[in-house]
């Protein structure tokens, strides 16, 4: 029986060591990146909402936009938008609020209940004209900027001295961080 002849590798331009890797790596990329959006409803686009129950007259003050925010928990770890340090850059103009926020991750699923839960807090107060939300995540959030009190408050339930209902956040996430 004649040997099977090997196919001609001259004419098949072989990769460059390390191409075939990378290429497989931007494919993964590609697929988690796809699912990511998939999962992540909030586009980084903004958010606008006028206010139909606005009344002109009182000025409204960061302070008051805090204190509403203040009544909007995040689902998954039971913190306030202001405890969890959300809240990057606030401007109010006219009685119209911008937000420049983030999340605590990109592909948050509850994003869209999030914003509309500031949305509905903040439209309690018939002072508030409009709001503006843009999203970045540049810087991305890191526990370093939930509050000092806040903090101590999960460490508590980390450690089960104390667990409200609806608290999902893993001790480990509540070591402190090395800088």
């Amino acid at each position: 029986m004649a040997p099977k002849k090997r196919p001609d590798k001259s004419r098949v331009a072989p990769f460059p060591k390390g191409v075939f890797t990378f290429l497989a790596c931007l494919g993964i990329l590609a697929l988690i990146a796809a699912s990511l959006q998939v999962s992540a409803p909030v586009s980084l686009s903004d958010k606008s909402w006028k206010n139909q129950s606005y009344k002109p007259g009182a000025d409204l003050s960061k302070k008051t936009v805090m204190k509403l925010l203040g009544n909007v928990t995040d689902p998954e770890i039971n913190l306030t938008v202001p405890e969890l340090g959300l809240i990057y850059n606030m401007d109010i103009a006219d009685n119209k609020v911008n937000l420049l926020m983030t999340l605590t991750a990109a592909g948050c699923p509850w994003s869209s209940q999030l914003l509309t839960d500031m949305r509905d807090a903040l439209f309690t107060d018939p002072s508030v004209a409009g709001l503006n939300i843009s999203l970045t995540f540049d810087p991305p959030w890191t526990v370093d900027r939930i509050d000092p009190a806040a903090m101590k408050r999960l460490r508590a339930e980390a450690a089960g001295t104390s667990r409200p209902a609806g608290s999902n956040v893993p001790p480990s996430l509540l070591a402190p961080q090395k800088k």
